[in-house]
């Protein structure tokens, strides 16, 4: 992986001095790009490119009572991200790269994920201690675009993201994981100014978890869970778990089909992805524990209409999907080492999730005025643990609206202030679980908390403010800060900031 990590990073800096200067306003820029925001590279190269190359670093905190149990009470983090766009000849090129540093504390039931709510992970190992999590993560993002005739376009876009975490009370643990990701694309342009794109990617990851004791006198009891109350009983120390190794491989297909000309941009596409991870424990003597299998499928459209002094963009955003755990007998076998006698699947976990969202800017030349936003969302999830049958599931609507004004101050400054409000509201809301473990803090504590979160209604209201000062032609330097403040009507409350500064050039 050292070779990988070198290569990327190479690339990823190497656009830095082959950037060109932004056109027009970034974050209006950002709204019109849609092949951008599609898995098809090659749609760099099939439509209009304008970019606003940008660096930000920023500074987050959030606290409050309203969070899950595995979310921490309180979460401070810096953040320090990038991306261009450049390009040499006929190939055009975007690159990004992202670090994020959090620290935070009062989570419990996750000894050693970096991330316990990815459904890859539904195969985790919990203990009931409140504790700090450090973690930190980058990540590195490339597409390549170029032409093959007046028609055929050909792309390749690349991900490669590397993690670590620790968690600092026993039963405490490391954690290092990364994920590759390739996907080669095509895109025909017909002469109709409408091009048809397709696809393909793979991805391979692994999570490597160790489980330690800073008191190594004292044993801790830990939870190897199956999911939704469902759990076999071990201990972190001499004799208790492993190392655990989580394996994942990706695969993902999507078609695209855009519409481009001077005043109207459509894009829809349609993803297919798989991803199948299993859980390992040990190296030396590997025993199977569990595999998740996650099939989703989405729908992403964006319509974009400019006219003289206005854009709009209409965003459409679906996803369902299906999650399937497997669970592992196995027997140790002397000589031979773990073998598995038998296998089934245990548990089944449906998300089925839909985002309509509307974007109205008053624009200046290349900039804008005013922003308008408004939209609507819809959330379902159905889980079910088959045996002892067990059920979590819930469903809510939310609606949200926008606005922001920007203001020219002199020839070679701006500023912003924008304000939002959102409502979700929960529709029904269900825990079932007929194990005999019912008296456990899983069952009786975990759940039913989480649940609570999900069933409330709640109302967030938020404030954003910006300046930004032009240094020379086409370079900007900015700072920005934003609040928002979360009211929940049976769970508490949530306070989150953000502060940053930001380059544009």
């Amino acid at each position: 992986m050292g070779k990988i990590k070198k290569y990327t990073l190479s690339l990823a800096f190497g656009l830095v001095p082959l950037i060109v200067a932004a056109q027009g306003d970034a974050y209006l820029s950002s709204y019109r790009q849609t092949w951008l925001l599609s898995r098809n590279a090659a749609g760099l190269d099939a439509a209009p490119f304008e970019f606003a190359n940008t660096a930000q670093l920023l500074y987050s905190h959030q606290d409050g009572d309203y969070h899950l149990m595995q979310q921490p009470q309180t979460d401070s983090q810096f953040s320090f991200d990038t991306q261009g766009a450049a390009s040499i000849g006929k190939i055009r090129l975007w690159g990004s790269f992202e670090y994020d540093n959090h620290h935070s504390s009062g989570s419990r039931y996750n000894t050693l994920l970096y991330d316990p709510f990815d459904e890859n992970y539904i195969y985790n190992v919990a203990d009931t201690t409140s504790s700090d999590f450090n973690r930190q993560s980058y990540s590195m993002a490339f597409k390549a675009a170029a032409p093959l005739g007046r028609s055929l376009h050909l792309g390749l876009s690349m991900l490669y993201r590397d993690r670590i975490s620790a968690k600092q009370n026993d039963p405490r643990s490391e954690s290092v994981s990364y994920l590759v990701n390739l996907a080669p694309s095509i895109v025909y342009s017909f002469s109709s100014r409408s091009s048809l794109g397709l696809a393909l990617g793979y991805g391979h990851g692994l999570e490597r978890s160790v489980p330690t004791l800073s008191n190594s006198s004292q044993m801790q009891n830990v939870f190897v869970l199956k999911g939704l109350g469902n759990y076999v009983e071990d201990m972190v120390g001499s004799g208790g778990i492993n190392i655990m190794y989580y394996t994942t491989d990706r695969a993902e297909a999507s078609v695209q089909y855009s519409i481009d000309n001077a005043s109207l941009h459509f894009l829809s596409e349609a993803l297919y992805t798989l991803s199948h991870t299993a859980l390992r424990e040990d190296y030396s003597q590997p025993r199977d524990i569990g595999s998740s299998s996650v099939n989703d499928l989405q729908l992403n459209s964006y319509l974009v209409l400019e006219r003289e002094r206005s854009l709009h963009r209409l965003a459409l955003k679906a996803l369902l999907r299906i999650t399937e755990g497997t669970e592992f007998s196995t027997k140790q076998v002397t000589g031979v080492g773990w073998q598995v006698v038998s296998k089934a699947i245990m548990s089944r976990y449906n998300t089925l999730q839909a985002d309509l969202r509307y974007d109205c800017f008053l624009t200046e030349g290349d900039s804008y005025r005013w922003q308008f936003s408004s939209g609507l969302d819809y959330t379902l999830k159905d889980d079910e643990y088959l045996s002892p049958q067990s059920e979590f599931s819930y469903s809510a609507v939310g609606a949200q609206v926008q606005a922001r004004r920007q203001f020219l101050l002199g020839s070679s400054s701006l500023a912003w202030i924008g304000t939002s409000a959102r409502v979700r509201k929960a529709l029904g809301s269900l825990y079932s679980y007929s194990g005999v473990r019912s008296e456990s803090r899983v069952v009786k504590e975990w759940y039913p908390h989480d649940l609570s979160i999900y069933a409330s209604d709640y109302l967030t209201l938020a404030l954003d403010l910006g300046y930004s000062h032009t240094l020379k032609e086409g370079i900007s330097l900015g700072v920005k800060a934003s609040a928002k403040y979360l009211a929940s009507s049976s769970a508490g409350s949530r306070c989150f900031i953000d502060a940053g500064v930001f380059l544009e050039f």
